[in-house]
């Protein structure tokens, strides 16, 4: 196994930011506060440290750097040449670990690449950007996340001169042109092996991909457990990744060879299924369009439903909705009976992933999914497929909550007051279908026009929630929903400059969390950032005292249940 080097640090006086081997003691970095040539930074890796100097400075912001001393490098690096034209599965080596995501070429730039950083969640800058065993490229500081190719380095004179001064060749190879293998293998397990053992050229055939498949199969079976468990992590890429990352980046590997791998239950193949699954939902999409094509729209749309829960399970949310727009534009490409018997699963789909980014505090993800699902709602209700009705109505409440949760009071009441048009307007036609849903409406309109001081109005709400809907438990319907209102309502406070009446709204949402044996993970989350919020809204008041002992609540929220010094959640 040849696995790619791990990524650096390297610290400058005002930045530390990443980056990568690309030979003996040659540092790829990229950053925005580098010093001129000859200046030095400080180069760590695990375990090692020492001090760098800059030998060539781009005007993109990449960075040679040598290093004093040795750092650990697995074996040569192999350089590989990004693909012209079309998305690529990668992987991003950040400094909390590997991400698996996607290198896509500029729209209208050639030549220009950019990573897809939506889900990564930290700053990525230098990190290397690799496929399988070869090393890409570096990530360029900026919000873009563009990628400097290696390749790019030899065309640059200074560069070059600094390349081969340490004996770097700067050939490149194409993606998965090899692919590596355990050399205790059986020999009809390898397709390709490196270093003289053996090579063949890349498959040209069914037959030849067919091959390939079996190649990964048979690597996942028989590698070490630990090389296995390296694979499900995408920590530590070797062989396996090299065959998967060939078959991903092929445009031509049939779309069969994805659906065997996904559906295949072997280990080793775990981080990898969401990937081929996106793959086939994809493929199967465009030889949908064909003609002759005998591919039915439901192979489609259960590719792409399996490849959004696949992606969710990775928490690569951005993905998720990417697939889900895709499924969306192919849908829409069709007659509107052949549509028409797909409108529930395309609904079910995204209702989970507006739920699903709500939960996860990506508010305005989930305001725009929520927008998504009443739109598609809304047809299905026109059309007369299922009965989604109850679902429409609730979407725009869904969304008037995220908009609000947004400190966006005023786009939050224009569609929580839809919802309640939308509401009447279907209870007419059937009263006993959306009673819920437009009584919850007409609660949530009461609440927000209660929290924007507008009392009679909201007492108007309340009475045809009443009505709607029965008579209501006293205090709010939905605990979740207030805290996120009242957390809204804080923050206008804060922005007004109003700090103590934005301690004393914090106050009232943290008495709608959970508390003791009741809460869960986000309670205990939820509660610690609403009392950080208030003791930082106690210190502008000018009452430091309580911010020090709100403060300290908040730290002892914060803690899991059997850590250490941890007891009972904060008290309300």
């Amino acid at each position: 196994m040849i696995p790619v080097p791990a990524p650096v640090t390297v610290r400058t006086d005002r930045q530390e930011v990443l980056g990568g081997l690309v030979g003996p003691r040659l540092v790829l970095a990229a950053g925005d506060s580098f010093p001129d040539t000859g200046g030095i930074v400080g180069v760590g890796a695990p375990g090692n440290g020492c001090a760098g100097r800059v030998v060539w400075h781009g005007a993109d912001g990449a960075a040679l750097i040598t290093v004093d001393g040795d750092l650990p490098r697995p074996g040569p690096t192999r350089w590989g040449v990004l693909p012209e034209g079309r998305r690529t599965p990668c992987t991003v080596l950040t400094g909390d670990g590997a991400v698996r995501t996607t290198v896509e070429p500029a729209q209208d730039v050639p030549d220009r690449f950019s990573v897809d950083a939506r889900d990564t969640g930290a700053d990525i800058t230098g990190a290397p950007v690799v496929c399988g065993d070869m090393v890409l490229g570096v990530v360029l500081s900026g919000p873009s996340h563009r990628v400097l190719p290696l390749t790019a380095l030899p065309a640059v004179p200074a560069a070059r001169a600094v390349l081969d001064h340490h004996g770097v060749s700067g050939r490149a190879e194409p993606i998965g042109t090899a692919i590596p293998a355990e050399s205790g293998l059986p020999r009809d397990l390898a397709v390709q092996r490196l270093h003289g053992i053996a090579t063949s050229p890349p498959p040209s055939g069914p037959a030849e991909f067919a091959r390939l498949t079996d190649t990964c199969l048979g690597l996942a079976t028989a590698l070490t457990t630990d090389v296995v468990e390296a694979a499900d992590s995408v920590a530590s890429p070797g062989p396996l990744h090299a065959a998967l990352d060939r078959l991903a980046a092929d445009p031509e590997t049939p779309v069969e060879v994805f659906v065997h791998l996904f559906t295949a239950e072997v280990r080793g193949l775990r981080a990898w299924k969401a990937a081929f699954c996106a793959i086939a939902a994809r493929r199967f999409a465009d030889e949908a369009g064909r003609p002759r094509a005998r591919l039915r729209a439901g192979a489609v749309v259960n590719a792409h439903r399996l490849a959004a829960r696949a992606l969710a399970g990775e928490e690569r949310f951005a993905a998720v909705s990417d697939t889900l727009a895709e499924l969306r534009v192919f849908l829409e490409g069709l007659p509107d009976d052949e549509h028409d018997a797909h409108r529930s699963a395309e609904i079910a789909a995204l209702g989970h992933h507006a739920l699903t980014l709500m939960r996860k505090d990506r508010s305005l993800e989930a305001a725009e999914t929520y927008g998504v699902l009443a739109m598609a709602c809304k047809a299905a209700v026109e059309r007369g497929v299922g009965d989604h009705r109850s679902e429409f109505v609730g979407a725009l409440s869904a969304r008037a909550a995220m908009l609000m949760l947004l400190g966006l009071p005023a786009e939050a009441l224009k569609c929580v007051s839809s919802a309640v048009r939308v509401g009447e307007k279907l209870r007419e036609i059937d009263p006993g279908s959306v009673s819920e849903a437009l009584g919850d409406a007409h609660g949530q309109r009461a609440i927000l026009l209660r929290s924007l001081g507008r009392t009679a109005e909201a007492e108007a709400s309340e009475a045809l929630a009443a009505e709607v809907a029965g008579p209501r438990p006293e205090g709010p319907a939905d605990p979740t929903e207030m805290v996120m209102l009242l957390g809204s309502r804080a923050k206008e406070h804060t922005v007004a400059g109003r700090h103590a009446e934005a301690a004393e709204t914090l106050a009232e949402a943290v008495r709608y969390v959970p508390a003791g044996d009741q809460a869960d993970e986000i309670d205990r989350r939820t509660l610690g950032i609403l009392l950080s919020a208030r003791a930082e809204a106690l210190v502008r008041a000018g009452r430091p005292q309580e911010a020090r002992e709100v403060a300290a609540r908040a730290a002892e929220a914060g803690r899991r249940p059997g850590a250490p010094g941890a007891g009972p959640a904060a008290g309300r």
